[in-house]
């Protein structure tokens, strides 16, 4: 007659006995091995997170099987990546997320940026702020938001322009741009054709504010012009 070789104490509760000829095996469970499988399958330790703080479930010791951690970012940063449930070799692995802020501001207009609870974190808030003669599109002030983004992307500072320099009637125009046509810097040099004078000063120069530094000149004069300097020589002749 045959035995059953199985009894409740042959293998752990995390395997199934199986009656071989004369024998038994254990069958173990998915995630534990042994003998018995009474050994929960061991994950590669988890890396502390920085600027995190964790929560962890151990029901058959640090770092094995069915151990589950749940992190949360500390204030200022967000989470890239989920909490690690560790349920099979092929999941285990390094900490599967980071703590990241805000991104740095590297840009030429960011100017006098607070920071009160860490470098580009939550709450931090950066002016932005063209040099002179330039003007960007855009709020003078982002913030760091709680999801580690800004309120808004920077912009490049573009220089001003003035609007264009004209020839003036009977005129003639040159200019100078120290950056671009007719932008902050450029100057202008107005001459009149011969019997004809400038009602104005002969150079002029585009300001920071978008503006010239004068109005534009006109050209006055010609045959009248003449002939009131060939009456005054006569008089005096």
């Amino acid at each position: 007659m045959y035995a059953a070789s199985c009894k409740p104490e042959s293998c752990s509760a995390n395997a199934d006995c199986v009656e071989t000829v004369g024998n038994y095996t254990c069958q173990c469970h998915p995630g534990f091995l042994g003998s018995r499988c009474e050994e929960a399958i061991a994950c590669k330790p988890l890396l502390d997170p920085e600027q995190a703080s964790s929560n962890c479930s151990l029901p058959y010791g640090s770092n094995r099987f069915n151990s589950s951690c749940r992190f949360l970012c500390d204030l200022g940063f967000r989470m890239v990546g989920e909490s690690l449930c560790c349920a099979r070799p092929a999941d285990c692995g390094p900490t599967p997320f980071l703590c990241v802020k805000c991104s740095f501001l590297n840009h030429s207009s960011i100017k006098n940026c607070s920071h009160p609870i860490a470098p580009y974190s939550f709450k931090s808030v950066c002016e932005v702020r063209c040099d002179e003669g330039y003007e960007h599109r855009g709020p003078d002030q982002i913030r760091c938001l709680y999801n580690g983004q800004w309120t808004s992307i920077v912009q490049d500072c573009t220089v001003k322009r003035c609007s264009p320099a004209f020839f003036p009637v009977s005129g003639n125009v040159t200019c100078v741009d120290a950056v671009e046509p007719f932008s902050f810097g450029s100057r202008c040099n107005f001459t009149c054709q011969e019997g004809y004078y400038l009602t104005r000063d002969d150079t002029y120069t585009c300001l920071a504010s978008g503006q010239w530094s004068n109005p534009t000149p006109t050209c006055t004069g010609g045959s009248q012009k003449l002939c009131q300097g060939s009456q005054k020589a006569s008089k005096s002749s």
